[in-house]
């Protein structure tokens, strides 16, 4: 699998505009049914994920091993609990698919800059040992997590967003950052 290089996969999540159908137009005489409309920046972030994962099907103590997260089910238990309680509980028996990177690309911010594209990029990969003159890599785990309904999420601030980045697992000093 590692010699194979998937093809990426795009999602986009951008507001579905109106186009009015053949029985839905006007019958004035307005110009403006002509004229293309403006393209607006998207208010939606914009991803990016290869097609297949790196990894499928791994349990728990395989992400704690590969991956140096032995909190990992523990951290991930308490997250769903407080933030999204009627989700159902995670246990030792689930498994998890892991992608080697998702690429978000936030939404503009005009306070920010204007014109300036932000990107995320969440990452994995799994420890290395030495080989030869090669020094060995430690692993990398960040997390994200996906909110499919809004209503059984509980934020945590008062901060609203079409982006929020609430769970990171740093793999060095194995916590939970906020």
């Amino acid at each position: 699998m590692a010699d194979i290089v998937p093809e990426a996969y795009s999602g986009e999540h951008e507001p579905m505009s109106h186009k009015p159908a053949a029985d839905d137009s006007d019958s004035s005489d307005s110009d403006s049914e002509d004229d293309p409309e403006p393209p607006h920046p998207s208010t939606s972030p914009i991803w990016h994920v290869a097609k297949r994962p790196a990894a499928i099907n791994l349990t728990i103590n395989d992400l704690a091993t590969k991956y140096e997260t032995p909190n990992f089910l523990l951290t991930f238990t308490d997250f769903v609990k407080k933030k999204i309680p009627r989700a159902p509980t995670p246990s030792k028996y689930d498994r998890f698919d892991v992608y080697k990177q998702v690429t978000i690309t936030l939404p503009l911010n005009r306070y920010l800059s204007p014109i300036h594209i932000n990107k995320d990029r969440i990452r994995t990969s799994p420890a290395q040992e030495a080989q030869g003159r090669r020094l060995a890599v430690s692993s990398r785990f960040d997390t994200a997590l996906v909110i499919e309904d809004p209503l059984n999420y509980c934020p945590s601030s008062s901060l609203r967003g079409e982006y929020q980045h609430d769970f990171n697992v740093e793999t060095n000093s194995h916590t939970l950052m906020p």
